[in-house]
């Protein structure tokens, strides 16, 4: 634990600094930075807690084929690096920004409150907090930091991106919990029926 404190504490300030010289020439560059300081700070605490970054933490990561992990990882990761190139020719755009601001505090509260609803209650999670009105909040809350990293760069190919590759992506991972948990969890049968997929679906 003492070295994951001391690795956040060197890369946090690293690329705190790092996106500010970024963006520095980029035109409203409020949007951009803020999305990059919360997927720093996010990414910092999944990293901290020894959660994936990119599944749910329920179940182990051997249950997730290779090849779907990294599609996503490369996904995510090559779209951030994309849109980073793509702003630098228009700049943010207020509305778009600010929608994608609060569509981006919404994914990483929800993943964050899902993380630890989990933590506090591993063997009966499914009867306590977020659980038990979003079966997958974890996924939820991954779809809507990438809606909103198109949105708080300007870029409609990210965000065409993100709901062409990226959901589709997340939604089929969330399929290997949904087969994992209900071999070996007994309540997961009533659970399933009882509580909606993403909240509202």
């Amino acid at each position: 634990m003492r070295l994951r404190i001391i690795w956040l504490c060197i890369v946090v300030p690293y690329f705190t600094i790092f996106f500010m010289n970024r963006f520095a020439s980029v035109p409203n560059h409020t949007y951009p930075l803020i999305f990059s300081y919360g997927l720093v700070g996010w990414l910092a605490f999944e990293f901290y807690i020894k959660n994936s970054f990119f599944q749910s933490g329920r179940i182990p990561h051997y249950a997730y084929p290779t090849w779907l992990r990294l599609l996503i990882a490369i996904y995510f990761y090559g779209s951030f690096i994309w849109a980073n190139f793509l702003v630098e020719e228009r700049g943010g755009d207020n509305l778009f920004g600010l929608i994608g601001i609060a569509v981006l505090l919404s994914g990483i509260s929800l993943r964050i409150k899902a993380d630890w609803d989990f933590s506090c209650f591993p063997k009966r999670y499914i009867h306590r907090g977020i659980y038990r009105r979003i079966r997958h909040p974890c996924y939820l809350g991954l779809m809507l930091i990438a809606l909103a990293m198109g949105l708080c760069f300007n870029s409609l190919t990210i965000f065409v991106i993100s709901v062409a590759v990226g959901l589709p992506l997340l939604y089929l991972e969330s399929r290997y919990d949904e087969a994992y948990l209900s071999k070996r969890e007994p309540e997961y049968h009533s659970y399933q029926k009882r509580v909606r997929y993403f909240g509202i679906l």
